[in-house]
């Protein structure tokens, strides 16, 4: 079980509302979403996102803190192969931490570097994207 969580303390101070913040918090989710499905039709597990969930209940199971904003959740399972039996086991790997700059990898050129920036100059980066 994945459950995708907004730490509403990390978010960037570029956005000026608590629901600015919050949109900026699904989107971000939805990204990683997509990702998972993609890496999850690969390796052979399958998933789905769940919207409809029980912030409060997510937060005491997870024991969360006040700032953590339980997004939504994604269940993962082993699919059946065409006979009926199940495909060979998967290992999952914890991905439970938060995306920093200057996060530790293997190998060290993996290191990812995040750049913030306010919607100002998102937008003029954006405008060469989509040519007049």
């Amino acid at each position: 079980m994945l459950v995708l969580v907004a730490d509403s303390g990390k978010i960037p101070g570029l956005f000026a509302g608590s629901e600015d913040r919050l949109r900026w918090a699904h989107a971000t989710a939805g990204a990683i979403a997509q990702n998972v499905y993609l890496m999850g039709t690969a390796r052979g597990v399958g998933t789905c996102l769940v919207a409809g969930i029980d912030e409060g209940a997510i937060r005491k199971g997870l024991n969360l803190s006040n700032t953590a904003i339980p997004l939504y959740v994604m269940p993962l399972g082993t699919r059946r192969n065409r006979e009926g039996g199940f495909m060979k086991k998967r290992r999952f790997v914890d991905l439970s931490i938060a995306i920093e700059p200057g996060l530790p990898s293997d190998p060290p050129m993996m290191i990812p570097k995040i750049d913030y920036v306010g919607h100002e100059q998102g937008a003029e980066q954006m405008k060469d994207f989509f040519p007049a």
